[in-house]
């Protein structure tokens, strides 16, 4: 689902997230091995460290849209709890099943995440994405660039969008790791 392009202030923070999640969340009674656990209370809700950003940005006032990839049944399930978020989004429709995050917390504070790595993506959708990015900065002041990198996704892309970025006077906030990270830092 793609949201139509508004007339965005200058002010306007893009925050990209190409490896968005449903984040499943589960609150147990006690976490501990070889024994049981009673659900107590669960949730879902579109994630990943963009949208969570944006999120933030929104809530504070701000101005932002949050772009990223979506796919699947997964996909659509994360779109629409974006739609309730309050903010603008656009989706970068691709083949491959958008990944499902679980988050297991007890009373106690314990907490275990496990995140799946996300399907690999192909080049025509690579280049959908930064074309999206590349349409948009002209009406930005910032582009936030988060999170993990799925497969197929070759490790100098966020420094690409860097790039871009730059040369239409944007500024970057990158949050990432790994060789995204590393190849990033050029930039």
């Amino acid at each position: 689902m793609e949201r139509s392009r508004k007339d965005y202030h200058v002010s306007l923070i893009l925050t990209l997230t190409i490896n968005p999640a449903i984040d499943r969340t589960v609150t147990v009674d006690k976490l501990v091995f070889e024994d049981r656990g009673y659900i107590l209370d669960r949730g879902e809700s579109a994630g990943g460290r963009g949208i969570n950003a944006s999120q933030v940005i929104h809530a504070f006032g701000g101005k932002t849209l949050a772009l990223l990839t979506s796919g699947g049944a997964a996909g659509e399930r994360m779109e629409k709890s974006l739609s309730g978020m309050g903010f603008p989004f656009e989706a970068v429709n691709v083949a491959s099943e958008s990944r499902i995050n679980l988050t297991i917390s007890d009373k106690q504070g314990l907490t275990v995440k496990l995140n799946e790595v996300g399907a690999p993506l192909e080049a025509p959708e690579i280049r959908a994405i930064r074309d999206l990015v590349e349409a948009l900065l002209g009406k930005a002041h910032w582009l936030m660039i988060c999170g993990s990198m799925q497969p197929g996704v070759p490790p100098h892309f966020y420094c690409e969008l860097i790039e871009l970025a730059r040369a239409h006077g944007v500024k970057t906030l990158l949050d990432t790791d790994g060789e995204a990270l590393q190849h990033a830092l050029e930039a």
